[in-house]
């Protein structure tokens, strides 16, 4: 009998071990579901300027905060352009198994849930003005024109007598923030049209697109420039 008793023991203790290593296993992993943005950013921390891709839990892409992800998810592809809402999952890894630089963290794609394309993606071309401040301009060689670069944020061109560059620190699908521009320091024998570029650029936070034109609006939704698009 005893010998018994001993062996249903040893059984339940078994049994219990298994299922706290079960439980244990459970706790490790979890599922989240998030959109990820359709343009990629700079990680935090890049020797090669290498791009990550963001996240946001909103139910909304438009206005919506996003996060840096700077990890891999085992089976998505990203689609510049597309926002696709995805369920991934997480799992904890044990700190002896992965590389002293490595994340204790793997996430893998469990599904696609959606996709759509962008609207801010129409901005990403070459533009020339067409109007300023509601008043045409003449189209010539040294014009001014603008080139909009989503992949990395950046926004660089010509006044019509300087070359400038800068980042765009945020954008929606009607709101724009240009950071300061950096620009070359020529004089030209006509600085009009220059001078006002550079005003009206500066002035500009709301846009709209419309097939192949492009127009920035001031803070009073006040018409700024008026782009077509370069063919």
């Amino acid at each position: 009998m005893r010998q018994i008793n001993n062996y249903y023991k040893k059984i339940n203790f078994l049994l219990f071990g298994f299922f706290i290593l079960f439980i244990s296993s459970c706790s490790s992993t979890k599922t989240n579901v998030f959109w990820v943005n359709s343009i990629k950013t700079e990680c935090p921390v890049s020797v090669d300027k290498e791009q990550c891709i963001s996240i946001s839990g909103s139910d909304e892409t438009d206005n919506a905060v996003w996060e840096l992800f700077p990890q891999d998810i085992e089976g998505f592809i990203f689609d510049f352009g597309y926002f696709q809402k995805i369920k991934i999952k997480e799992k904890d890894l044990k700190k002896n198994k992965t590389p002293n630089d490595s994340s204790l963290k793997k996430y893998t794609l469990i599904k696609s849930l959606a996709k759509k394309k962008d609207p801010r993606i129409n901005l990403n071309d070459i533009w020339t003005p067409n109007r300023i401040n509601q008043n045409s301009i003449s189209t010539k060689e040294n014009s001014p024109q603008i080139e909009i670069k989503l992949s990395t944020m950046q926004v660089f061109g010509s006044n019509g007598c300087n070359q400038f560059n800068g980042k765009i620190e945020r954008i929606t699908s009607s709101d724009i923030q240009f950071g300061n521009f950096s620009s070359t320091r020529k004089m030209c024998i006509d600085m009009m049209i220059p001078n006002l570029f550079d005003k009206a650029i500066n002035a500009s936070v709301f846009y709209k697109v419309n097939n192949t034109q492009l127009t920035f609006f001031d803070k009073n939704n006040n018409e700024t420039i008026n782009f077509i698009k370069k063919d």
